[in-house]
């Protein structure tokens, strides 16, 4: 995937001391070797993508493994430095939980198949023309430029909640199976990826936050209630 090598030094330091940390709560290893338990490996699988899971179940879709008996523990943990390091790189994007659910889904199923073929080879999603791109410039950058051009909107927080889209907004688009539409490799002229035409802007697709001096008093309630009593 063309990542950076300090963070995945970062990633692999952070994945070693999780381990270490879940196996000290189930005490000494039962086997006579010093291996992992398989049951610290399990927990630390199912903690760390558990909203992973979730969002799978919410879209109906299938996980990348079959069933936790078929994924072998050498591939569990293939999976959770996978998940580690698309956050260890994804800057802003980590605000949108949703979003990482659906790069990682996207990018574990590239490197099931890397692992199937048993070579080593780069995944299609972070390889450009001049086979000089990475995981930081084909996948997070593209989101990242769609989200400042709409933050520009916001004039300085002066401009109305209505009338740009914020983090809430692009992670709620990862909400519903739409979000495939924008495709792996992701389409460059996919709508999310794309600045609205003018007059061509929807409206918010659910809740949409709205200030006014009411706030004042709704923000601070205790205290008028305190001066009141």
């Amino acid at each position: 995937f063309l990542l950076q090598k300090d963070n995945i030094k970062n990633q692999r330091e952070h994945l070693v001391l999780t381990l270490a940390n879940q196996q000290s709560r189930l005490g000494i290893p039962q086997e006579s070797e010093p291996k992992l338990d398989e049951r610290a490996i399990r927990d630390v699988f199912l903690k760390v993508l558990e909203n992973y899971i979730k969002w799978c179940k919410y879209l109906r879709i299938r996980l990348v493994w079959n069933s936790m008996e078929a994924i072998t523990k050498d591939r569990k943990l293939f999976m959770v430095s996978l998940y580690f390091c698309i956050w260890g790189e994804a800057a802003n994007l980590r605000f949108l939980p949703e979003c990482i659910c659906y790069l990682f889904h996207q990018m574990a199923k590239e490197l099931d198949a890397i692992l199937d073929r048993g070579e080593a080879t780069h995944a299609p999603s972070c390889i450009s023309e001049n086979d000089s791109a990475s995981f930081l410039d084909q996948i997070v950058q593209p989101i990242y430029k769609t989200m400042k051009m709409e933050a520009d909107r916001n004039n300085n927080g002066k401009a109305a909640h209505s009338e740009w889209r914020n983090y809430d907004d692009f992670n709620e688009y990862f909400w519903s199976p739409s979000c495939f539409e924008l495709g792996w490799p992701m389409k460059k002229d996919s709508s999310f990826l794309l600045e609205p035409k003018k007059g061509k802007r929807t409206g918010k697709s659910s809740f949409v936050e709205h200030r006014t001096f009411l706030h004042l008093y709704r923000s601070f309630h205790r205290v008028w209630i305190f001066l009141i009593v």
